[in-house]
This record gives C-alpha cells, structure tokens and sequence, in this order.
C-alpha cells in the first residue's frame, strides 16, 4: 500500500493505492511526475482522498503554447 499527494495548481488531494494496484503501478508513481490518475473519492478522518485503480503518466510538450488575445475596446 502507497498513500501520496497530488499537487496542481488548484491544491493538494491525498491518495491511496492498495497494494493490488500499487504492484501494477509503482513504476508509474514517481515524484515530480504528470500524470493521470482514475479511481474513487472518499473520507478519512473528514478529508477527500481518492483510491487510486488506475494511473499513467502524461507527456507534457516541452514548447509551451502562446495565445494572443485582441483587445476588444
């Protein structure tokens, strides 16, 4: 069993993976990585968690994309 946090730009989530989907992703969980993570919400002790079934990672393209945006005044 694996417990972590996942951090964006919206907050923290607490996570836990059993051990049956920790086995199939431990190569996957990895600090620093982006990735995509299934599974269900629940409560421990009042806080969301969410219980990891599934988890891959995402590519993130190195060259960011710019919008411009024209005034409209």
């Amino acid at each position: 069993m694996a417990t972590f946090t996942l951090t964006d730009r919206t907050g923290i989530m607490k996570c836990v993976c059993f051990s049956k989907q920790f086995a199939s992703l431990k190569n996957v969980l990895s600090e620093g990585a982006v990735l995509k993570i299934s599974g269900k919400t629940s409560e421990d002790r009042e806080d969301l968690q969410i219980q990891v079934d599934e988890a891959a990672t995402i590519e993130v393209k190195k060259n960011p994309i710019t919008i411009y945006l024209q005034s409209l005044f």
